[in-house]
């Protein structure tokens, strides 16, 4: 109940250069200044005795919430380029390109000692890329999606320190189009069975939390009247 809100003042700059006949460069810069903002504490624990506000249960049991921060600071620029193929011959014209990518850069004054000024919460470093094609009724789509390490949840001990590890998941889209009413589609999420949730303690040797998961895989017909 003791969460305030937390402002900011936003400054960004975009200059785009486009191509013909289809396709674009884009190059920001963007600033944040931020008050008050919210993050991840983790470095309380429950007190042990009866008078500990919770009847005397839970000794010991870390406490994870939200709390304000001080002052925050986000740098970062990001730059995407995309092309549509149409000037190749043939079978060639269909293919299209895409990619970005991201640098952040984010610190803040927590109201107190803290391991990192690091900012909870931002990824440092993204990247995107696809490959795609359209023609002779296919729509096909293959991406991949990468982030770097990021903080997780800030502490004022170095051993709570929690860290989300580097995350590259590829995906696979395909649909292919009988008529402008009929249509049939797999879609392949995740076909290389990155772990949804990857995070390690303190220390990369300190694993702290692990979710595996398959490939998803969505199939159908699709039709319009």
């Amino acid at each position: 109940t003791g969460l305030k809100p937390q402002y900011s003042d936003n400054f960004d700059a975009t200059a785009e250069y486009y191509f013909e006949p289809v396709g674009s460069l884009t190059a920001s810069v963007f600033m944040k200044q931020i008050k008050g903002f919210q993050f991840t504490d983790s470095s309380q624990f429950v007190a042990t005795g009866a008078d500990n506000g919770f009847d005397g249960q839970y000794g010991g049991y870390r406490i994870t919430t939200t709390r304000n921060g001080g002052n925050a600071r986000y740098r970062g620029v990001e730059v995407a380029y995309q092309q549509q193929f149409t000037l190749l011959p043939g079978f060639w014209r269909g293919f299209g390109f895409y990619a970005n990518y991201t640098r952040l850069l984010a610190r803040g004054d927590y109201g107190g000692a803290t391991v990192t000024t690091q900012v909870a919460g931002f990824v440092p470093k993204t990247g995107n890329v696809a490959l795609t094609y359209l023609g002779a009724g296919f729509n096909l789509r293959l991406n991949a999606v990468w982030r770097s390490e990021y903080l997780v949840t800030n502490s004022t001990n170095a051993a709570l320190v929690v860290y989300h590890e580097p995350k590259l998941q590829l995906n696979l889209k395909t649909r292919y189009n009988f008529s402008r009413a009929t249509s049939i589609f797999c879609d392949i999420e995740n076909f290389n069975k990155s772990p949804i949730t990857e995070t390690w303690v303190g220390s990369k040797d300190r694993p702290n939390q692990t979710r595996i998961v398959v490939a998803k895989v969505v199939a159908g017909i699709q039709g319009r009247c």
